[in-house]
Parts: C-alpha cells; structure tokens; sequence
C-alpha cells in the first residue's frame, strides 16, 4: 500500500491526525468509529456502504505494523504545517512572518514541542532579521 491510500483508510476509520504509539489500537478505534456510523446513519444502504468501507479499511490497516501507520500520520502532519505555512507566506510581509514564526516558535519551545519549535525558529531566521533573542 502506498502513503496515499494508507491516509485514507486511515481517515475512513476516523484517524486524521498523529497519535503516540501506545494509543493507536485499531480494534479500539474501528469500535469507536463502528459506534459513531450506527448512531449517525439513519439510512440503512449509506450505512451499510459505510460500515463495509469500515470494515474494509480496518482489515487492510491490519496487515501494517504499528509503526508504519505513525509514521505516514507524521509525515502527513508535517507536510500539512508546510501548507499552511506556504498560506501565511502569501498573506503576510517578511517582517510580520518573521514574527509569527518566532511567536509559534516560543509557544512550541514552552510547551516542550523542540522538532516544531525548530521548524518555527528556522522559518523565521531564512526571512534574515537580525533578532538574536531567538538564540537565548
């Protein structure tokens, strides 16, 4: 299976975002997933389609080891914070970018994210404002 198709018996089965290792239990989330479509689809053709695509993705992610589906979720969440940041790009001037980047670079470092606090930091240092408080 390639990373486009693991993404998307991913979000079939309601999985759109990285989770640690140690909660990714596909039995847990399937369940979860089988409960919401149950009391959310009145219709008993749309549910049943729904519930074999379900089913069908489940079986599939099965077949992966765990460590394959976290990383596909990461690197599908990175590549989302450079969209959105190639976004901000476009709306915004250098100095005010630069001052986002070192902004979500800090709220990141505080909240011990250092990967993405990096990430923020070394947006903001390409833009080339002198601002050597990034370095304190």
């Amino acid at each position: 299976m390639d990373k486009k198709e693991i993404l998307k018996h991913l979000r079939i089965m309601g999985i759109t975002s990285a989770i640690p290792l140690e909660k990714l239990d596909l039995d847990k989330l399937w369940k979860k997933k089988y409960q919401e479509l149950i009391s959310q689809l009145s219709n008993k053709e749309i549910l049943n389609e729904e519930l074999i695509k379900l089913n069908s993705s489940k079986e599939k992610l099965d077949l992966l080891n765990f460590k394959t589906i976290s990383k596909y979720l990461y690197l599908n969440e990175k590549e989302k914070g450079k969209d959105q940041i190639s976004q901000l790009e476009d709306r915004y001037s250098d100095k005010k970018l630069f001052e986002l980047f070192k902004s979500k670079g800090l709220s990141y470092a505080i909240s011990k994210k250092y990967e993405k606090s990096i990430f923020q930091y070394s947006k903001a240092i390409k833009l080339g404002f002198d601002d050597s408080e990034i370095f304190q």
